[in-house]
């Protein structure tokens, strides 16, 4: 609700408590039911759908934000009625940024970029990231790449009904400390993902949330 209508709700309720929805929503909405996997399942497939084109869009001289408009597009093509709600491209030094915002820096050969793309189709998300190299990969890069992907492994193997969400965390980055790079992950290892892109459970140390099975 509006500001105003909540401090006039506060203001004739003085001996109530008032607080966030989501301590009731949240614990609602962290399991899925069967309907719920298979909107999931849709809209993910739209996200895996357009692979090979948005690594296709990747091309020296190409800008990120024209990488960005040929991923929306190549979705919206496969899935019309699905809704585009983001395309996040970094390239080059840009691919250190979680979060980069996708701006007018033009690839060039030997870039490594990264894709982090999705929709919403029948109000449920899908979220991937891709990594593209744009020529041969230097011997850093490759080897930085292979310990991600084994600490990936590691976080869905340790994946199973019952385990604490930094339990899963922990398994990755593991991995990625044992290989020297510890210091250089500066990000959850996953989260939840729902009716919003980013929801609980969040895979990161401090969240001791069991996962159930739907």
């Amino acid at each position: 609700m509006r500001a105003a209508f909540l401090l006039d709700w506060q203001s004739v309720c003085p001996g109530a408590e008032f607080f966030r929805a989501s301590r009731v929503v949240q614990a609602m909405r962290i399991r899925k039911g069967a309907e719920e996997l298979a909107a999931l399942r849709r809209a993910g497939q739209v996200a895996d759908g357009v692979i090979a084109a948005a690594q296709a869009a990747c091309g020296v001289g190409v800008s990120e934000a024209e990488v960005a408009r040929r991923v929306t597009a190549a979705m919206l093509d496969l899935e019309p009625a699905c809704h585009v709600y983001g395309c996040i491209v970094a390239s080059g030094p840009n691919s250190a940024l979680p979060h980069h915002e996708t701006g007018r820096r033009v690839l060039a050969a030997g870039d490594v970029v990264i894709l982090d793309y999705g929709c919403t189709l029948g109000d449920y998300c899908s979220d991937i990231t891709l990594t593209v190299s744009l020529g041969p990969a230097d011997p850093e890069v490759r080897r930085v790449h292979e310990v991600v992907w084994q600490a990936q492994q590691r976080a869905l193997e340790a994946i199973r009904p019952g385990v604490p969400a930094e339990a899963v965390d922990s398994a990755a980055r593991g991995v990625i400390a044992a290989a020297g790079y510890g210091d250089y992950f500066i990000h959850r290892t996953g989260h939840g993902i729902g009716l919003q892109v980013h929801e609980p459970p969040y895979l990161v140390a401090g969240t001791p949330r069991r996962s159930k099975r739907a």
